[in-house]
């Protein structure tokens, strides 16, 4: 197992809140997707993500991204739970 240095953990810290900034959620309605509820999850004010509802339950799809993602987890971690009571459950038939 790794040391991590608490100076990793002081700069972590302290980036928490400018990494916070850079992300964001909004919920809408698919036009691709017979305008189904989906969660477009952003960074830096571009698409990165979306959750959608499917017969398996939720999906998260990464759409492809040159830089590397540091996503908040406790964030992301509430988004899904958001995004779990929102979005319809889909029945087939």
């Amino acid at each position: 197992m790794e040391v991590v240095s608490l100076d990793f953990w002081k700069e972590i810290h302290a980036n928490r809140e400018d990494v916070m900034k850079q992300w964001e959620a909004d919920f809408g309605n698919d036009p691709n997707d017979d305008f189904n509820l989906v969660v477009e999850i952003l960074y830096e004010d571009r698409d990165v993500a979306v959750i959608k509802q499917s017969h398996n339950g939720l999906l998260v799809k990464w759409y492809p991204h040159s830089e590397e993602l540091v996503v908040p987890l406790a964030w992301l971690s509430e988004l899904l739970l958001e995004a779990k009571r929102k979005l319809p459950e889909v029945y087939e038939p």
